[in-house]
């Protein structure tokens, strides 16, 4: 658990780091950069809290089953209901992520589509490589990841 001092923060003065983190997120130039910083910044424990709520998010606005969530990620069931009633009440909050999964959507299709045109038994095609392909793509559509 993360210990919080008790003493409040201001608003302003909270405003101001909240812009001072979006600036220091936003500098970063490559992955390594990102993930350097962010390292710098947060705990392993937190980094994967962080990176487990924004798995559960992405997931259940693909419409993966909770149950699957549950396996993939390893929270519990009411962990996936919270941030699900988070995401209802805050609908308009998640807009964007739900045009960034659109466009994912639309990548894994052509991805379909492509493993159906050179797919595992298409002549001319190595068969074992485009068995890995097609399973993977099948992967993300059960899984989502």
């Amino acid at each position: 658990m993360v210990q919080l001092s008790s003493k409040r923060i201001d608003e302003e003065t909270l405003i101001k780091l909240k812009g001072f983190l979006f600036y220091l997120l936003n500098r970063a130039s490559s992955k390594e950069k990102f993930f350097s910083i962010i390292g710098s910044i947060f705990s392993e424990t937190e980094i994967l809290m962080i990176l487990k709520r924004l798995g559960i998010i992405y997931l259940l606005l693909i419409g993966i089953q909770k149950y699957k969530i549950t396996q993939t990620l390893g929270v519990t069931r009411s962990t996936i209901d919270k941030f699900s009633l988070i995401i209802e009440k805050n609908n308009d909050y998640y807009e964007y992520f739900k045009k960034l999964i659109n466009k994912e959507n639309v990548k894994l299709l052509f991805e379909d589509l492509i493993n159906t045109l050179y797919g595992p038994g298409t002549p001319g095609v190595n068969w074992s490589e485009a068995w890995k392909t097609k399973q993977e793509i099948e992967r993300k559509k059960d899984d989502g990841i």
